[in-house]
């Protein structure tokens, strides 16, 4: 979502995928290069309060849902549709699906193609940085046959592309050169090494999960960087050497502390690398780089407001004018769940219940106290909510 709001202003079109499933999401990745559109991850039966909004914000006007009722409910795109033009692209299972959208993409014509295990994602994570910058689409397999669907959308005369080791990726009859490593993370070096040898940028992400990685294809610069993988907790020595041995200048890290820890950032900087998530203005640690309130109604998070904390700045407004009345109403209504302090370095304290609620006609005020906790040197902070 946080890539969506960094990457687009506006988009006609958004790609919604299951953010629980992910061979839907490995294939839609092409789509989101077609449109120029962001790529959001979406539960099955739920539209959370911060998705909804994003929509509003980009100004949608077509969604296209990739992948079957079993992952995203037609409950779902009914709701979407009293809004919005829906299309859905499915086939009756993953590689089906990963076929259907191929056509969507290539209009129908056979042309060459990026294949993988669609049931092994890191591999296909590497291959969707791949896939954009060489507009191809990725076909799922099963990694040892063909289906004649396949066909249908692949030249196998054509100098394709398999990523994957052979233990992965084994498919035989088909012309393709073959990309692959001793695991999940010398795969994505290899992809980097042969395709972006110029870049000196590269997006990192954790190797255990998709979703982090996945978000990273709405990135606009995309089609320019490699995704590389890492282990959350250390940075995979084999990626530590790449980083070293080339010019990589920049990386774009993306996912959150439990995906990419403050241990692989600090690795990145003992070797010179720009962390583009991190300010390199002011990374003292007695001032929060941010603060980020959740609030819930009915037990279900409505709002998730992150506010980038300025030095000498502690009265901070957000706009809700544009909100619908039941919008603002639940507003009114709902719980401030959480307060969460983030420092440059990725250190958090939750300073929940240390804040006072000003209501008025017109706002809601909070005054957040850090408390006692000296981490911060910083007074109160102040934050309305302006609803009209």
């Amino acid at each position: 979502m946080e890539i969506s709001k960094k990457s687009y202003s506006k988009s006609n079109k958004v790609i919604l995928v299951s953010g629980e499933k992910y061979p839907d999401a490995l294939a839609a990745s092409p789509l989101s290069v077609k449109y120029s559109a962001p790529l959001i991850l979406l539960k099955k039966n739920d539209i959370p309060y911060s998705v909804a909004n994003e929509l509003k914000r980009l100004e949608a006007k077509e969604v296209i849902i990739v992948g079957g009722e079993e992952a995203i409910s037609n409950k779902v795109a009914n709701k979407l549709k009293e809004n919005y033009a829906v299309d859905r692209i499915a086939g009756d299972n993953k590689y089906e699906t990963s076929i259907q959208v191929s056509k969507r993409v290539n209009e129908n014509k056979k042309l060459k193609a990026i294949l993988v295990n669609g049931n092994k994602f890191p591999d296909a994570l590497s291959a969707s940085a791949l896939a954009a910058k060489i507009s191809n689409t990725i076909i799922l397999t099963n990694g040892k046959t063909l289906l004649p669907s396949h066909l249908d959308v692949l030249d196998t005369k054509l100098n394709n592309i398999v990523v994957g080791g052979e233990s992965v990726m084994s498919i035989k009859d088909l012309n393709a050169t073959q990309i692959g490593g001793k695991d999940r993370y010398s795969t994505s070096i290899s992809l980097a090494e042969k395709y972006f040898k110029d870049s000196k940028s590269v997006i990192l992400a954790t190797g255990n999960d998709y979703a982090d990685a996945l978000s990273a294809i709405s990135l606009q610069e995309e089609s320019r960087m490699p995704i590389l993988l890492t282990e959350s907790k250390s940075l995979n020595s084999d990626v530590e050497k790449y980083l070293r041995d080339t010019n990589v200048s920049k990386v774009y890290v993306v996912g959150g502390e439990k995906s990419v820890s403050s241990s692989v950032i600090n690795s990145l900087k003992n070797i010179s690398i720009q962390d583009e998530n991190k300010d390199q203005e002011n990374t003292s640690k007695n001032i929060p780089k941010s603060i980020t309130l959740t609030f819930k109604y009915d037990n279900d998070t409505i709002k998730e407001s992150k506010i980038d904390y300025k030095e000498n700045k502690n009265v901070y407004d957000i706009d809700m004018t544009k909100y619908t009345d039941e919008e603002k109403n639940k507003f009114k209504q709902a719980k401030l769940d959480s307060v969460i302090y983030e420092t440059y370095d990725g250190f958090k304290v939750d300073v929940t219940e240390l804040f006072i609620r000003d209501d008025s006609d017109k706002k809601i005020q909070y005054s957040i106290n850090h408390g006692e906790n000296d981490q911060w040197d910083i007074s109160n902070v102040y934050i309305n909510f302006n609803l009209f």
